[in-house]
């Protein structure tokens, strides 16, 4: 019986199992003495093994070597041979050392997520032929160092394993080379060799920066689409480049420096945020920008998308409207047709036949579209409202509708995809009666972007209510609820 505190008992099934190899061998191995010796006999007097043990004897054979984690190698004492990279299906960098047992790789995936090494590497490792250890970087942090995983190549199954940094870096005899998440870059791992100083270079960034650039150089400098171009790839380039300097500093912490080398270090760039540049200016640069029609601005229109959902575009949520019912009729009536610009990149509407049209008051853009037989209109919602008329009602539609004093019908304005709504206690209802509150004092006033406004109990507890399709809030009624007195007859 193994003692609680004791390793895995091994037998000799047990040994064939973790090598890979035939147990009618292990036991022809065994009776010829030419095995691992025994780690102990249990009580009925049957020999058992510790991984450690069997794998201790098993790095000193060639034959069984590529069956045994790195991190159970013997030192070979000496710095092994570096014989330079090459690229495996144009996403990987593989470097190679020759360390007289055979040849030791180390991977690095250029865009690495978290499932890419238990995913990727045992068909990688196949492509390395007489292999006697592969390994990956991985995307976080190990035990005394970045991530490493490895693979069996002597293994049937290859199974993936995980080990210390210092592993590879006793195998190769040398700092093991290393670069930041936002350097991995496949020019700067091929130009690498051993003892040469890191590289400084520009930090790549996760977005799409050359395109942001290319059109800002075509824009008259200091315009607003000009500086909200250039203030984005400023932002983009900072971002990226203090994600490698985070690397760095996990390094240094937690990495002993005799086990790794850093191959590359980030340019230094101004520390610039999008919070720098005035959000009237942004809105400004992206009005101009959404009704271009060039490549590049559709490309920019996307990558802002991606990157912050279009905050600062003067319209950024989406909506459904029907036709059939009397205000999306309304709506409707007014519509004027379109070119395709980059503003239709906000609905994604790729369909070169697709039915454009714009609202003429807000300049927002709309696809009408056919869905199960029925036509409908999808639309960009504005941010804020383009009238000085007073708010004279709020109409219970899908989507809530907002009347000015000149008769004027307008979507509510909207910034977040949790309203406005009513009808239950919850985010929708409450961007509704923040809305309201904000519109009776400002027809102009932007759309809720958080729960911090105070919003009065008696507007809260109004959308709240379950209140039928089409009902009419009037500027009466909403005053009344804000104030906390009863409320007037609804229509």
């Amino acid at each position: 019986m193994a003692l609680a505190n004791e390793p895995e008992r091994l037998s000799v099934a047990g040994c064939a199992r973790l090598l890979n190899i035939p147990w009618r061998r292990v036991r022809h191995l065994v009776k010829r003495r030419v095995f691992a010796p025994p780690t102990g006999h249990d009580t009925a007097g049957e020999p058992y093994w510790h991984r450690r043990d069997l794998y201790t004897w098993a790095s000193v054979d060639g034959e069984l070597l590529s069956r045994v984690p790195l991190d159970h190698w013997r030192s070979l004492g000496i710095q092994a041979p570096y014989l330079g990279a090459e690229t495996i299906e144009n996403t990987v960098t593989a470097l190679r050392w020759h360390t007289g047992v055979g040849p030791v790789w180390m991977l690095w995936h250029w865009d690495l997520d978290a499932s890419t090494c238990e995913r990727e590497l045992p068909s990688l490792a196949k492509q390395l032929p007489a292999a006697a250890a592969v390994t990956m970087v991985g995307a976080d942090y190990g035990i005394d160092g970045p991530a490493l995983y490895g693979v069996l190549p002597g293994a049937p199954a290859q199974p993936v394993y995980e080990m210390p940094w210092s592993a590879l870096s006793n195998v190769i005899g040398m700092p093991a080379p290393y670069w930041p998440s936002r350097l991995r870059r496949p020019d700067l791992m091929n130009d690498w060799r051993p003892g040469n100083p890191p590289v400084v270079a520009a930090a790549d960034p996760d977005m799409d920066i050359t395109s942001v650039l290319r059109l800002a150089v075509t824009l008259d400098e200091g315009s607003p689409a000009w500086r909200t171009l250039v203030n984005l790839a400023q932002t983009w380039q900072h971002r990226a480049t203090k994600a490698a300097k985070s690397d760095l500093k996990l390094l240094a912490k937690h990495t002993p420096a005799a086990t790794v080398t850093v191959a590359a270090t980030p340019l230094a760039v101004p520390a610039v945020e999008k919070d720098d540049l005035p959000r009237d200016i942004q809105r400004a640069g992206w009005l101009e920008l959404l009704d271009r029609t060039d490549d590049l601005a559709l490309a920019c229109v996307n990558q802002a998308l991606q990157w912050d959902g279009g905050e600062d575009f003067p319209y950024n949520m989406r909506e459904i409207v029907d036709p059939a019912t009397e205000r999306g009729a309304e709506w409707v009536a007014r519509l004027v047709p379109a070119r395709r610009t980059a503003a239709f990149e906000l609905l994604k509407e790729r369909d070169q036949e697709a039915v454009l049209f714009q609202d003429p008051l807000t300049d927002a853009p709309v696809v009408r579209e056919g869905v199960r037989g029925q036509t409908r209109y999808r639309m960009a919602v504005p941010y804020r409202l383009p009238t000085t008329s007073p708010l004279a009602e709020l109409i219970l539609e899908k989507p809530v509708w907002v009347r000015t004093q000149d008769g004027t019908l307008y979507p509510a304005p909207q910034f977040t995809p949790y309203g406005p709504k009513w009808g239950y206690q919850g985010s929708g209802p409450t961007i509704l009666a923040t809305l309201a509150d904000l519109l009776l004092d400002d027809i102009t006033a932007p759309a809720p972007t958080n729960y911090d406004h105070p919003t009065p109990k008696g507007l809260e507890e109004l959308a709240q209510r379950k209140w039928p399709p089409g009902t009419v809030l009037t500027r009466a009624q909403l005053e009344a609820a804000r104030r906390g007195r009863p409320i007037p007859e609804t229509d």
